[in-house]
């Protein structure tokens, strides 16, 4: 069997394509007479782990017959940048994440804006942070104006507990005026 991660082909030795439809549009290989999902063979052939569980290979775009290498997720796994910016756009200029031309987030009851990726929950200034530097910083993500909705990649900055901390507003209920 031969995988083409940039069009999504499976082939045998000779180029002949091994794909057939299934009933719900998307892809099945057939290998000695078993059938297989085409996306757990690209992936196995991509990855060398071929995923066991039904539904564990997602499809970024949502478009079940496109079998390219960038197009397929394993569900939980890693989120990475290149997923991120695949499936979200973000304005610099004001700081909004977007997901098929709508706004993505609802605020968490702390000031932050969260949404989920794949069913986990996520505050929208770490997905954006993922998006821009590939990963989470080592410590945490602070906004250095104290807005929390403020999500302008240069109003966030990585900074340790301490140094987050630091950077907070005095409570209502402070009489000393230290923070």
């Amino acid at each position: 069997i031969v995988y083409c991660p940039r069009s999504g082909t499976v082939c045998d030795k000779d180029g002949n394509s091994l794909l057939r439809t299934d009933s719900k549009g998307g892809w099945l290989v057939s290998i000695l007479g078993k059938k297989y999902q085409a996306a757990k063979i690209a992936w196995y052939y991509m990855t060398g782990y071929y995923p066991a569980k039904r539904g564990e290979v997602q499809f970024v775009n949502l478009d079940r017959s496109e079998l390219r290498y960038d197009n397929l997720h394993i569900k939980g796994a890693e989120v990475t940048s290149d997923y991120l910016n695949y499936r979200y756009t973000y304005n610099e200029e004001t700081g909004i994440l977007y997901k098929a031309g709508k706004q993505v987030g609802a605020y968490n009851g702390f000031g932050y804006l969260r949404t989920s990726v794949d069913n986990r929950k996520w505050l929208v200034h770490q997905i954006i942070w993922i998006m821009h530097y590939g990963q989470l910083p080592e410590g945490e993500i602070d906004h250095k104006d104290r807005d929390r909705s403020n999500n302008r990649l240069g109003n966030l900055r990585a900074a340790t507990h301490s140094e987050n901390n630091r950077n907070k507003s005095i409570r209502s209920d402070n009489t000393s005026g230290h923070v």
